[in-house]
C-alpha cells in the first residue's frame, strides 16, 4: 500500500505554520503503518507531546496510471472518505530547522527484497542490493543526487522570486 499525501494546498494552514507558499502543492509518503488497524485505538508518541490533528479527504487509488485526463480519473478510485490525519508537529518543526528535505538517503548491503517498498515509501532514493556493480551505483546516486539539487535549486528559486 502506498499512501500518497498532498501538503500544503490550504493557504491558511500554510500561513499557520509559517510555510513558503508554493505554486502548488506537495505531494509526500507515508508509511502504510500510520493506519490504525482494526479500530485500535490512537497513542500519544513518547517522543512527542505536541501532536497536531487534522481532518483529510481520504481516496482509495485502485488502477495504475500515468498523466491520467480528468475525465478518465474516476475510473481509477473506487472509493472516497474522511480521515484524521495526526502530525508530531514538534518533530516536524525540528527537522525544519535542519532542512532536512534536502538530504538525499540510498541503501547499501544485505537488505531483504520485502523491506524495499517500507525503504522506498520512508524516502529512501536508491537502493543496492548484493551484487550491484558499482558502477552502476555511482551512477544511478550521481543521477538521483542531480535530480534532488535540481529541485532544491528551483525550489529556492521560487522562494526568491515570491
Amino acid at each position: 500500500m502506498k499512501i500518497i499525501c498532498v501538503g500544503r494546498n490550504y493557504a491558511a494552514h500554510v500561513e499557520e505554520l509559517k510555510n513558503e507558499k508554493s505554486e502548488s502543492p506537495i505531494l509526500f509518503l507515508k508509511p502504510d503503518t500510520t493506519i490504525l488497524q482494526k479500530n485500535q485505538p490512537f497513542f500519544i508518541p513518547p517522543f512527542s507531546d505536541d501532536i497536531h490533528y487534522e481532518v483529510e479527504v481520504l481516496v482509495k487509488i485502485e488502477k495504475l496510471g500515468k498523466h491520467i485526463q480528468s475525465q478518465f480519473a474516476h475510473k481509477y478510485y473506487s472509493q472516497i472518505g474522511l480521515g484524521i490525519d495526526f502530525t508530531a508537529r514538534s518533530v516536524q518543526n525540528e527537522l525544519k530547522k535542519k532542512d532536512a528535505d534536502d538530504i538525499l538517503v540510498v541503501c547499501g548491503g544485505v537488505i531483504p527484497a520485502q523491506d524495499y517498498n517500507f525503504l522506498y515509501d520512508a524516502g529512501v532514493a536508491a537502493i543496492f542490493g548484493p551484487g550491484t556493480a558499482i558502477p552502476d551505483a555511482a551512477t544511478t546516486t550521481i543521477n538521483k543526487a542531480s535530480e534532488q539539487l535540481m529541485r532544491m535549486h528551483n525550489y529556492r528559486k521560487t522562494r526568491t522570486n515570491n
